[in-house]
């Protein structure tokens, strides 16, 4: 197998897809599929689309029409949605004192 791209399937795949997608393909910066993004974001792959196509999280199409997300922006999406609304003090993690339906 050559690792080796032919000139003429470089044109074909800037003929079947956008040039920025193909662009962003050879971009060297790390990238996640949705599965993975949605981990890292405690959301569905739905959820984490809806996000980058409102422009919140940096997202390409690799030739193939899969969606990525870029690594760093996932992760600061995450960053920023923690610090958008915090909690007040001492009530984020509180427990229980007694399990519910036990008194």
């Amino acid at each position: 197998m050559s690792l080796v791209v032919s000139a003429e399937q470089i044109l074909a795949d800037l003929a079947a897809s956008p040039i920025r997608d193909i662009v962003a393909w050879v971009d060297h910066r790390d990238c996640v599929t949705p599965a993975v993004a949605a981990g890292i974001l405690g959301m569905s792959p739905e959820a984490v689309a809806r996000r980058a196509d409102a422009g919140l999280i940096e997202a390409f199409r690799t030739p193939a029409g899969h969606r990525r997300y870029y690594t760093d922006s996932v992760y600061e999406y995450r960053r920023s949605r923690r610090g958008a609304s915090p909690s007040p003090a001492g009530t984020a993690h509180a427990a229980p004192s007694q399990p519910a339906g036990r008194h």
